[in-house]
């Protein structure tokens, strides 16, 4: 993180749903998974836009949580179940269309995106997100070890 930065967060959506597509792929035992959809600000600029998907039969009462307040994983750690094992494919994307008035971005730019597989101390998945990222707060450095 940057000093001198504000950053805040805003839940725009946070529905039970019938798993499909990929979602399906990932929760395929799953009849039913919460998608909350958040956005992460900047100094009130968008910066992230999460889609996060977390299965009901595990989470029954998400729907009773304030994600904007407190940490997803602070409620899956209360919960029993706090991803302990995470699975992440980051690629250079276009954002989906019905995304780009809320990150205020041209069609065709591109961003980071993160696929997040997140899975508790059994194993199992607890969480699938889909992670948009804007370049502009965005840096990475990896760290390598020569023996």
């Amino acid at each position: 993180r940057q000093t001198g930065m504000k950053s805040s967060r805003k839940t725009l959506l946070l529905r039970k749903i019938h798993p499909s597509g990929i979602v399906k792929d990932a929760f395929a035992n799953e009849n039913y998974v919460y998608e909350i959809t958040r956005l992460s600000l900047i100094n009130d600029e968008p910066y992230a836009l999460q889609i996060v998907y977390i299965p009901f039969s595990i989470f029954k009462d998400a729907d009773r949580f304030n994600f904007e307040t407190f940490s997803l994983y602070e409620y899956m750690d209360d919960q029993g179940h706090r991803p302990k094992h995470m699975v992440t494919y980051l690629r250079i994307d276009e954002l989906p269309e019905d995304y780009l008035d809320i990150m205020k971005i041209e069609p065709h730019k591109k961003v980071f995106h993160f696929d997040y597989y997140g899975f508790d101390v059994n194993r199992k998945l607890v969480e699938f997100t889909l992670s948009y990222h804007l370049p502009k707060y965005t840096r990475f450095k990896y760290v390598t070890k020569v023996e």
